[in-house]
């Protein structure tokens, strides 16, 4: 044992895990359970990643995730069993809607009830009857079949390589297909049902409300969790703001013993004859384990937690060729309570072009209209995001924050604002 900044470090640990995002989060927590000796490490100040929250006087700004599946009984359910497993209750909220769509003033409304949605559909895009009762018919069949059987969460406790080969011996061909959605396109399985441009448009925005991506970037496995799933398992939020999804993981995760640091950057990860040893904080500082697990983008991971001098060139030249998904715009906002239509939806959804996306796509998380502990009663928050395909500054560029960017900023932030006034002329923003 060694004292490290008024933290207790082991001298060796069986696994390091570098991020404390959900995926980083399960591991550590699972494994904790299972009594390895997890270290966690994480350069933010809590846990969380893309799924935290932060308080302004008496409002809760969610950050990043804001709408989570698989906490139902029904349908593809990670988080339930990561919960279950790690004998950890969380209080979560059922959406009794889904959400509302306006595409190009079309009123569009995902209804926990798969088939009052189809109808609903087949409606507004009439001569896609036939295609549209198919697609979901098959998707469906897919997502059961596939993507339900095939769970790649499965517990500890019931997993061994001989239960997955005999997986692959009983039933290769659900194997050999999910092998084939994975390489094989959202828009690519749309082509086979339909015709109409403008319902190509309509899932290509669906898959980046869902997912960042465009139809053709979003593989066609991902679709049948993103086009059933929220009608078959629901749609919840954490009680209490989103941070208290990781803040319940932790709390597990430190029950079996699991240490977090946190506010500490992973300079690289330890690697010796092709084997990882342990990590190198950002002071120079050795951390040793058995294993390491790292929970960070692909870009960070190859090229620099992993130096290049571990890397064969073709995997460096992959990772390296991946393109981000496109930037975005997030405000946080506090709204007048009367400001809001009574029949607003908590999830908000306004396609402005259907052929692009652009910086007219804006969507509305208003959680506060399923949780009202968020925020005084006479209030909402109301956080709006947007793509912004702007020149923006990295943090370590010297103009970022300057008055420059801050003006920049404001002006963006003024356009989503007028954006928004448009769809509810009523609102009052602070």
């Amino acid at each position: 044992m060694k004292l490290y900044e008024d933290f207790i470090l082991r001298d060796h640990y069986d696994v390091i895990v570098v991020g404390a995002g959900l995926g980083g989060m399960a591991a550590a927590g699972l494994l904790a359970k299972r009594g390895l000796s997890v270290l966690m490490i994480e350069q933010q100040n809590k846990p969380g990643g893309a799924c935290t929250s932060f308080k302004r006087e008496d409002h809760i700004h969610d950050v990043g995730a804001a709408m989570l599946y698989g906490f139902g009984q029904k349908g593809f359910r990670p988080f339930h069993f990561l919960l279950n497993e790690l004998e950890e209750p969380i209080d979560m909220i059922s959406h009794s809607t889904l959400a509302r769509m306006n595409f190009e003033g079309k009123e569009i409304i995902f209804w926990p009830d798969l088939q009052r949605f189809i109808d609903e559909l087949i409606e507004l895009f009439p001569d896609e009857k036939e295609g549209i009762n198919a697609f979901y018919s098959d998707l469906y069949k897919m997502y059961e079949n596939i993507v339900i059987k095939n769970e790649v969460i499965v517990p500890p406790s019931e997993y061994s390589p001989r239960q997955g080969l005999r997986r692959l011996i009983n039933d290769p061909f659900s194997i050999i297909k999910m092998q084939k959605l994975l390489s094989t396109s959202t828009m690519d399985l749309l082509k086979k049902y339909f015709h109409s441009p403008e319902l190509f448009n309509f899932y290509d925005k669906l898959c980046s409300a869902y997912a960042y991506t465009t139809a053709e970037e979003t593989p066609a496995v991902l679709a049948a969790t993103m086009f059933i799933d929220n009608h078959t398992g629901g749609v919840y939020y954490p009680a209490g703001g989103a941070q208290m999804l990781p803040n319940t993981i932790e709390k597990a995760f430190e029950r079996y013993g699991g240490q977090a640091l946190y506010h500490q950057l992973v300079d690289e990860i330890l690697i010796e004859d092709g084997r990882a040893y342990g990590v190198r904080l950002q002071d120079k500082t050795e951390i040793f384990a058995d294993r390491v697990i790292a929970n960070a983008t692909v870009w960070n991971i190859y090229g620099h937690l992993v130096r290049p001098r571990h890397i064969s060139p073709d995997r460096l030249e992959w990772a390296q060729s991946l393109i981000p998904t496109f930037p975005s715009m997030t405000l946080y906002m506090v709204v007048d309570r009367e400001a809001i239509p009574e029949d607003s939806f908590p999830w908000e959804i306004f396609i402005e072009n259907r052929k692009i996306i652009d910086s007219s796509d804006l969507t509305l998380y208003i959680n506060s209209l399923v949780d009202h502990s968020l925020c005084p009663p006479d209030e909402l928050v109301v956080m709006a995001i947007s793509p912004n395909f702007c020149s923006w500054p990295h943090t370590d560029d010297p103009t970022y924050r300057s008055p420059e960017y801050e003006d920049q900023k404001r002006r963006e932030a003024e356009r989503m604002i007028d954006q928004i006034e448009q769809h509810i002329p009523r609102t009052i923003l602070t």
